[in-house]
């Protein structure tokens, strides 16, 4: 998976973000392209000594305006606040928070937002551009998109270089390559029964995790 610089700043970070993905057929569920988060999750995994180190972000907040059968109309992003990085250890966090890692007080947001959208061999694909701390790359994230209890599933894998978005520096011990996980839940955005309202492509009409229907 390439990356794209869109500035020479240096920096790295433990990827993160956001991501999706979307796999349907063509159901009269899917028809309308505007989407509720009910629950989100963005958790990471990185080798430190050889020895997996799993984390999360609490409280990520999406943007789901997607139809299956026109993907290239469709729109994603999310946005995740690096100060509530959770590894289980709490110093491991604190120092994640400073200033060579996520500077959280300077960058208190990561935020990923699509450009492109496509359908791929299997499920879709987008370019998105992530920013982390002062940094944005384009990347090419793959993801899917299935039916779930009456609403839908929408999760991504991937993996990102931490040296790419400036976070700590090269190390013998900790892995440059950290694998990142999106699931969202979701559910129609509109009344019960309907097919919810269109997206406007020139809005962030939403999708927000504990959050009411877009106006």
């Amino acid at each position: 998976m390439s990356a794209r610089p869109l500035t020479h700043a240096p920096v790295r970070a433990l990827p993160i973000v956001f991501l999706v993905a979307l796999h349907a057929g063509p159901t009269r569920l899917f028809a309308q392209t505007l989407w509720r988060v009910q629950a989100a999750s963005v958790t990471f995994e990185i080798r430190n000594a050889g020895f997996p180190v799993r984390g999360s972000f609490e409280g990520p907040v999406a943007e789901v305006c997607f139809d299956p059968l026109r993907p290239e109309a469709g729109r994603l992003a999310g946005t995740v606040d690096p100060a509530t990085i959770d590894t289980g250890i709490g110093i491991r966090d604190r120092h994640l928070r400073r200033r060579d890692y996520f500077a959280v007080e300077s960058y208190p947001a990561i935020e990923a937002t699509s450009i492109r959208l496509w359908k791929a061999p299997e499920g879709y694909a987008g370019t998105f551009v992530l920013r982390i701390r002062d940094v944005e790359r384009e990347i090419e994230i793959p993801f899917e998109f299935e039916p779930a209890g009456g609403g839908a599933r929408l999760s991504g894998r991937f993996t990102l270089d931490r040296l790419d978005y400036g976070l700590g520096k090269p190390s013998l011990i900790l892995a440059d390559d950290v694998g990142v996980e999106v699931v969202l839940d979701l559910a129609r955005a509109g009344d019960r029964g309907d097919e919810g309202p269109a997206c406007d492509s020139r809005r962030s009409e939403g999708v927000r995790a504990g959050m009411v229907e877009p106006s």
